[in-house]
């Protein structure tokens, strides 16, 4: 894992002999990384699905940096490929079939106003040997986090299904009360993206506070907290 630090009055040194690293314990306080970072290679090997959580505090928090990068680069962040930079908590990577044959990692940073997040990194996939369809890792059903979150006043939902299912999304607030459903139907394999804005089924602004999203399917029920700051 690698750290980049700005300095600030808050600071302390340490090190070893003949080198010193300054710490600013401020910004290191700020600066939480994103966290269980996962990949997937789907559709038989065309692409690598990564997800994480958001870290547990964000404030300051502008978006996340997907980095990717060959086995002998794991110690050289300065020569890691910048895929992409999002607000989403996960990417899929369509690249990956184009790639070299070898072993790859990819890195997230959660990136502030003030500086990036330590990189966390996947565990290796292997781009060189052919992937049968039977054996493949497929699209795990999960409820993904929202994003944003906190948010005001909408948020996008994101899910994923493993296979064809029927679907119920759902909106709950903290005593249990359900506020509003966002999905009620029979749903194919893939990702999913919905859209909150904060309103009731009746059609009116809900308060500030702490809301639930819960998934249904065939097999299972899911849940994700989430915050309404108004």
């Amino acid at each position: 894992r690698f750290l980049w630090l700005r300095t600030r009055n808050n600071q302390r040194s340490c090190g070893g002999e003949g080198q010193t690293l300054t710490i600013d314990l401020d910004l290191l306080e700020a600066l939480r990384p994103p966290q269980n970072i996962t990949t997937n290679i789907m559709n038989e090997g065309a692409s690598v699905i990564i997800q994480w959580q958001s870290p547990d505090f964000t404030r300051e928090l502008q978006g996340y940096s997907v980095w990717r990068f060959e086995e002998s680069l794991l110690n050289e962040p300065d020569n890691w490929t910048l895929v992409t930079e999002l607000l989403n908590t996960y990417y899929i990577d369509t690249e990956w079939s184009d790639l070299a044959s070898g072993i790859y990692y990819y890195a997230v940073t959660a990136n502030y106003i003030t500086d990036n997040s330590v990189a966390v990194i996947s565990d290796p996939l292997d781009n060189g040997t052919p992937v049968d369809d039977a054996d493949s890792p497929t699209i795990a059903t999960a409820l993904l986090e929202n994003c944003p979150n906190p948010f005001n006043p909408d948020t996008e939902i994101r899910f994923s299904l493993a296979e064809s299912s029927k679907v119920s999304l759902s909106i709950y607030n903290a005593a249990g009360q359900k506020i509003t459903t966002l999905v009620e139907k029979v749903l194919p394999s893939g990702m999913y993206s919905v859209n909150w804005n904060g309103v009731s089924e009746t059609g009116k602004p809900v308060a500030s506070g702490v809301y639930f999203t819960r998934l249904k399917t065939n097999s299972s029920t899911y849940i994700q907290k989430m915050l309404l700051l108004k």
